[in-house]
């Protein structure tokens, strides 16, 4: 089953190039972003029937967009895409969507702040990716502390302003996939610094 925003709605946000919800009875259903002025980020939010069925959203290429805090509002939130919003700088407060297993953010400039994944306990991947290892410098890392279900791990970016360590053995036991950039490797206790 297909549901997508009727005509009137895109004909009074001029500049869309994508706006759409898909889904099936099974699986809940996929909210698709893209290139939509922050005018009508409400449109598409209020086209959602069911919130509580909506399990998967992709944002790209919306250049107003600031704020992910309109996610909490989708408790059963299960994966997360962000590509190419430049001035969103923070994430959303995770705890409020419980159900969130995968978060892939990408060339987001302006993202600093991923204090939000506090209460991400179920999430089993994250990727926090930027353009051609730019200098971008995270607020701080200690955020991943709490990331116990963490299967896959790929951080892309300078490192943190903070200079808090993380031990690696002791926090991902269960880590299939690690990709960090060389700058990051200061930030991770490995397994000969944890002998010493």
């Amino acid at each position: 089953m297909a549901l997508h925003v009727s005509p009137e709605i895109l004909e009074q946000y001029h500049g869309f190039y994508s706006l759409a919800l898909d889904g099936t009875t099974d699986d809940g259903c996929a909210l698709v972003l893209e290139n939509v002025p922050a005018a009508g980020l409400r449109a598409a939010l209020e086209a959602v029937p069911e919130p509580d069925a909506l399990r998967t959203v992709l944002i790209e290429s919306c250049p107003e967009l600031q704020s992910l805090s309109f996610l909490e509002n989708f408790p059963a939130l299960e994966w997360v895409y962000v590509r190419r919003c430049p001035a969103v700088a923070a994430l959303w407060d995770t705890a409020r969507t419980p159900a969130l297993r995968g978060l892939a953010v990408t060339d987001c400039k302006k993202l600093r702040d991923i204090s939000g994944l506090d209460g991400a306990a179920a999430l089993e991947h994250l990727f926090l990716q930027y353009s051609a290892w730019s200098a971008v410098k995270l607020e701080s890392l200690a955020p991943l502390r709490g990331l116990c279900a963490l299967r896959t791990l790929d951080l892309g970016c300078r490192g943190a302003k903070d200079k808090v360590k993380l031990d690696f053995n002791m926090l991902y036991p269960q880590l299939d996939s690690l990709t960090i950039t060389p700058s990051l490797k200061e930030y991770f206790i490995t397994n000969t610094e944890a002998g010493r």
